[in-house]
């Protein structure tokens, strides 16, 4: 179900502080590279996400995750250094729902150290859809089904989505949502994969650490 998830950003670019000062080592280029981070949401630790450094053309590295422990750490590893995608994703719902950050790092031999703190709120939506099943999605072509989505992109260009394809009427409750500007859209796929589709922003928001936003998309 991986395919189902938009690449959001994690992060502050690897190699470098939250302030954004250097912390890798320069090195011999053959070296293998090893991202070493620490995330926490809310000063919270996301236990049980994945993190993933993602497939490299420039390398031709395949990928590697890691669980994220209860101090909010992984290690990755990579054979060379280069350019690749960072993501962080939670473990999926009932509902179909993700939440994932992403960004693309430059890793240099050795070791890279990271470390992010988001500070997040929470979003109730109601007034949504009843949305039908994943079915036709995650088993094959089929009519295509709509859903939902939050996004939001820091200052840094670390992205982060939220997204839901299936919804029964009830609110639906977001948490650990990063705090700032937030989109909510709606999702059309153009085809049983969510690589090809269209989000229609319904609305805009800032939320704030620590809130607890709703919104009613019937009133």
């Amino acid at each position: 179900m991986k395919h189902l998830l938009t690449w959001s950003l994690l992060g502050v670019l690897a190699g470098c502080s939250s302030e954004g000062t250097p912390t890798v080592p320069s090195s011999d280029a053959t070296r293998d590279c090893t991202l070493r981070g620490k995330v926490l949401l809310g000063g919270k630790a996301p236990v049980g996400w994945k993190a993933q450094i993602g497939f490299s053309a420039e390398t031709g590295f395949e990928g590697e995750e890691a669980v994220i422990d209860q101090d909010g750490r992984f290690t990755l590893r990579t054979p060379r250094p280069g350019r690749y995608g960072l993501s962080m994703s939670s473990p999926e719902s009932g509902n179909g729902m993700h939440r994932t950050f992403y960004r693309w790092l430059e890793l240099r031999s050795g070791p890279n150290d990271w470390t992010l703190d988001v500070p997040v709120g929470t979003v109730v939506v109601s007034g949504l859809q009843t949305l039908p099943t994943l079915r036709g999605i995650s088993e094959g072509p089929g009519d295509p089904k709509q859903g939902y989505s939050l996004a939001w992109k820091g200052g840094d260009g670390t992205w982060w989505s939220a997204e839901i394809m299936v919804h029964t009427g009830q609110p639906w409750t977001v948490e650990r949502v990063p705090a700032g500007e937030i989109v909510l859209s709606r999702i059309t796929p153009q085809n049983y994969h969510l690589e090809a589709c269209e989000r229609e922003p319904l609305t805009r928001f800032t939320l704030k650490g620590h809130e607890t936003r709703k919104l009613d998309l019937g009133e």
